[in-house]
């Protein structure tokens, strides 16, 4: 995996988003010239081509075809692409019917469509059985003791066993138990030896405490010196997971560690993104948001707009937005509690809104005042807040950044519906603090795209 804009990307997945890109260019230029004959100037389509290639790329993103995660067998593959060159389509016309000068044929679009649906199948095919081979798979071995050990092993089984293979484990005490799927197992004494034989590129160091620890640091070293790099768990495990472990996690991690930049470039840039994208969806989804008002005014009683008090940056409190999505007076007994599972409370247009994310349109103003951001943690109650900073550790770290509409933690983990969940999401919370960019929220705002289609982690 490299890292771009402090954000790891696995280097598999960026080659494939590469070759893909420029088929998709390729494709539209060969469909024209297909539709519409020779005679059309290739430099005239450019322009045509590239909005092509980026929004089938958004699509495909937003669809999780690009995640470290997700499956490349062909069982799961061609749904997800159908999907995805489905709304790539629906999206075309619609910025044609915006921007008339940005059309494409219909007939070229539907050659191109076609063709992009081969392309796909073909080079996740192709780099699938690459993957397999290991030929684009980067070889891993594990130094360490304990439960560790297993950590990583199921980071990368869960995760990362695309782009990273476990080639042999190097046992620090007797105790530890080898998972029995991976082999060798190898003696640490001799790890340059080891490393040379097994052509490794990559050693983790998987202990939590590292301290009077019986680490073989010469051979560590020596290994190091011949090129092979030496991470530690924590860094392991936030690269494959993007999440920062809460267990074993010290101030003093936060404090002397990389990242967790906070500067005026950084907040002017976040603030104009912000308006102006928070503007320009509050004109685009005004006659979606006037189709709710009616709606939930028509269903039951009680206010359109909810207004809720967080907590946000700075641990200062606002008012946040939404339509209402429950039954009048939801917590009539005063009393603060998690939203569940098919909750009775919440009304049957209710369900259709958070499913959908309709219910948070209304948020796009908490945007324009400054209280919130597009991107960042999801903002809580102050109840519950209370309650999760005596119980979970930095939690407070949350709220060095604005509450956003979504997160990295909303793409990332279900929805927070007890405290263990809470704790789940701060450590994606924390991933996001640490290493925020634009970059990274273009990111997030791609897959969070997928997540309303889904209806993911909806409560």
């Amino acid at each position: 995996m490299i890292r771009i804009f402090g954000h790891y990307v696995s280097s598999r997945l960026l080659l494939l988003l590469a070759v893909e890109a420029a088929a998709f260019f390729l494709v539209l230029l060969l469909a024209a010239r297909v539709r519409l004959g020779v005679g059309v100037s290739p430099l005239v389509l450019l322009p045509d081509a590239t909005l092509f290639m980026i929004v089938v790329c958004v699509a495909f993103s937003a669809s999780g075809l690009y995640q470290s995660g997700v499956s490349q067998s062909v069982r799961r593959v061609i749904p997800a692409v159908l999907l995805s060159l489905f709304f790539a389509a629906l999206s075309l016309g619609l910025i044609s019917y915006l921007f008339p000068r940005a059309y494409i044929g219909r007939g070229v679009l539907g050659v191109a469509i076609l063709s992009a649906f081969g392309v796909a199948f073909f080079t996740r095919v192709i780099m699938g059985r690459f993957a397999l081979a290991g030929l684009l798979r980067s070889r891993v071995m594990i130094v360490g003791s304990g439960e560790e050990v297993n950590h990583v092993v199921a980071s990368v089984d869960e995760r990362a066993k695309l782009h990273s293979e476990i080639v042999a484990i190097a046992p620090l005490s007797q105790q530890t138990i080898v998972p029995s799927h991976v082999s060798p197992v190898l003696d640490a004494t001799n790890l340059q030896a080891a490393c040379a034989n097994m052509r490794v590129d990559e050693i983790v160091v998987a202990l939590r405490d590292q301290r009077g620890a019986s680490l073989p640091m010469d051979g560590l070293l020596q290994c190091k010196l011949k090129g092979v790099k030496v991470t530690d768990l924590s860094t392991f495990l936030e690269r494959i997971q993007g999440r920062i472990r809460l267990d074993g996690l010290r101030a003093s991690t936060l404090i002397y560690g990389d990242g967790f930049r906070q500067g005026a470039v950084r907040t002017i840039t976040k603030r104009i993104f912000d308006v102006f994208t928070s503007a320009t969806l509050l004109i685009l989804a005004s006659p979606l948001m006037l189709a709710a008002a009616i709606i939930v005014a028509l269903e039951s009683r009680g206010a359109i707009l909810y207004t809720q008090e967080r907590v946000g940056e700075g641990s200062s409190t606002f008012g946040i937005l939404k339509f209402r999505s429950m039954i009048a007076d939801a917590e009539k007994d005063g009393k603060p509690r998690w939203a569940q599972a098919n909750d009775s409370r919440v009304t049957r247009f209710g369900r259709i809104m958070r499913r959908t994310r309709i219910d948070e349109l209304p948020q796009l103003l908490n945007v324009l005042r400054g209280e919130m951001s597009f991107v960042g943690p999801r903002p809580e109650r102050p109840f519950f807040v209370a309650q999760l900073k005596q119980r979970i550790p930095l939690y407070d770290a949350r709220h060095t950044v604005k509450p956003g509409l979504t997160g990295w933690a909303q793409v990332r983990h279900s929805y927070a519906a007890s405290e263990e969940d809470s704790r789940s999401k701060l450590e994606f919370d924390l991933f996001y603090v640490k290493n925020h960019t634009l970059l990274l929220d273009i990111l997030i705002l791609i897959e969070t795209a997928g997540v309303v289609v889904t209806g993911k982690g909806a409560r």
